[in-house]
């Protein structure tokens, strides 16, 4: 690798990682927004929740997932078949992504408090 690519790789590094902190910030500040709201505009926006369930308080808490698989790199092993041959075998890398979205309301359907957990949200 000749130095004027190594540094521009250098200088690339440090602003991808700032900008993970700012997406999560982004998201949370936009979240938080909902507060407030009524959850009648969320659903028109995000779709249906996956689950509803009753607060003991009144009002409700819904549930929004998302799923999806992170492909990854592959490895790639060789063998010897039964019959001599080289044989090879292929394994993708990756793993599951997902986010659930956590709204509160209270009777009137207005968002009392948003919250989220997963490793896909932003």
């Amino acid at each position: 690798m000749n130095p004027s690519t190594l540094l521009a790789s250098l200088l690339m590094v440090p602003s991808l990682a700032c900008l993970a902190p700012k997406l999560k910030a982004d998201f949370e500040a936009g979240l938080k927004r909902w507060v407030g709201r009524p959850v009648a505009e969320f659903i028109q926006i995000k779709g249906n929740p996956a689950e509803i369930s009753p607060r003991p308080q009144g009002g409700k808490v819904y549930g929004f997932i998302t799923h999806s698989f992170q492909p990854g790199p592959r490895d790639t092993a060789k063998f010897a078949n039964a019959d001599g041959t080289l044989g090879e075998a292929s394994m993708a890398m990756g793993g599951p992504l997902y986010c659930r979205l956590i709204l509160e309301t209270d009777a009137t359907g207005t968002i009392l408090a948003t919250r989220y957990e997963g490793n896909n949200c932003w």
